[in-house]
């Protein structure tokens, strides 16, 4: 029997595999697909502060961010210079593959191209059935299972875990473009309805564009590369365009007898900007410490994995639920209340604001005081929040 298994290989599981093992149990991961990395749309920006807070590796950095331009459903341009560093693009293959190495040298085992079709409690122990092409059908147990499964909620049902209800779409592409790009962003009902596109630049002459949206992504990015980069629309139409729902909003349970959620599998996801990454590692380590905590007197009830609970809605809660009324709010309105907000921008003091108060990944004190200087009465209600 094994100590610890985890299902989903990518960052959160990866990460709380790599804390525990390297905490002497005996960890065993699994992952679906044949290689870690493989086929992930993210656009790959991570906090700056992730790396030093997590003791992440910096070699899958391809850029750095410390300006970004934005642009109104009218074409009204804003560049917000931080005046710093404030996020990294990386290659999340690299990024992947690193906290991946880093779980094996603590010891962690990792099994890839196979799918845990099963998970049952069996009071004692956990129990897993996994397929794959090499083993076929096989049964594992443990103390205790870590679910890091990102969107693919199979598992939550049979467990008796929650699972997201409010999602948002997301598609993005990576291109070849012949002029070096700035980041950007844009906005605007016939761009993105109900979010935002971006552009951003992972070296010299190559652009992942993508963007979030509440209706059809994959729509909506080929009219965004056909409007942009009409070159490239033609070749686009037969390309493989990376499409996913996303999670919004936090989850009503996230453990049950033996089990506990993390990353998007618990909807750990920034409902601004639908990344996930800092808030998974975030959590993952939250579980981690928790499972530690409760593994020498073999103490896997729901009294003691809600700690885990409480301490990570106790972190991230109030940045879930004020991150996606904010995105809601601002979704409903129509292209020219935005444009009103980009005036408001140019001359009320905005940027100065977002410069003292601005955190990449931690964003509610901004978005409240940016809604008391918003004129537009439907943003104000975000102060009481």
């Amino acid at each position: 029997m094994d100590d610890v298994i985890v299902i989903g290989g990518g960052p959160s599981g990866l990460y709380t595999a790599g804390l525990l093992a390297d905490s002497g149990l005996d960890v065993k991961l699994f992952e679906k697909k044949n290689r870690i990395g493989e086929d992930i749309l993210c656009t790959g920006i991570i906090g700056k502060e992730a790396f030093e807070r997590f003791g992440l590796k910096e070699d899958s950095i391809l850029s750095e961010l410390a300006y970004m331009n934005m642009i109104s459903p009218f074409g009204t341009s804003l560049c917000y210079d931080h005046g710093k560093v404030f996020a990294c693009v990386v290659d999340r293959k690299k990024f992947d593959l690193n906290l991946a190495h880093k779980a094996l040298s603590c010891g962690a085992k990792i099994l890839t191209g196979t799918r845990v079709e099963n998970i049952r409690n069996a009071g004692d122990y956990i129990e897993v059935t996994s397929f794959s092409k090499q083993r076929g059908e096989t049964k594992h147990r443990a103390k205790i299972a870590v679910l890091a499964t990102g969107i693919d909620y199979r598992l939550h049902k049979k467990i008796g875990l929650g699972y997201p209800k409010n999602f948002i779409n997301g598609a993005q592409v990576e291109l070849d473009v012949v002029n070096e790009e700035a980041p950007f962003i844009m906005v605007g009902n016939k761009v993105a309805p109900g979010a935002f596109a971006w552009n951003i630049p992972v070296k010299k002459n190559r652009t992942r564009l993508g963007l979030i949206t509440e209706k059809d992504a994959a729509f909506y990015l080929k009219k965004l590369v056909s409007g942009l980069y009409p070159e490239k629309a033609s070749a686009l139409e037969n390309a493989r365009i990376l499409s996913k729902i996303i999670a919004q909003g936090p989850v009503s349970k996230t453990f049950s007898h033996r089990v506990i959620a993390v990353g998007e599998a618990a909807a750990q996801v920034k409902t601004t900007t639908g990344g996930g990454i800092y808030y998974g590692l975030l959590c993952s380590k939250i579980a981690a410490e928790t499972i530690l905590r409760q593994f020498p007197a073999d103490s896997f009830g729901l009294s003691g994995l809600s700690e885990y609970e409480r301490s990570w809605k106790k972190s991230i809660k109030r940045e879930l639920l004020v991150g996606y009324y904010a995105r809601k709010t601002c979704g409903r309105l129509g292209d020219k209340e935005v444009e009103k907000l980009f005036q408001l921008a140019k001359s009320n003091g905005v940027f100065p604001l977002i410069r003292e108060r601005g955190k990449f990944d931690w964003q509610v004190d901004l978005i409240l005081e940016l809604a008391k200087k918003a004129s537009i009465s439907s943003l104000k209600t975000l102060i009481k929040a």
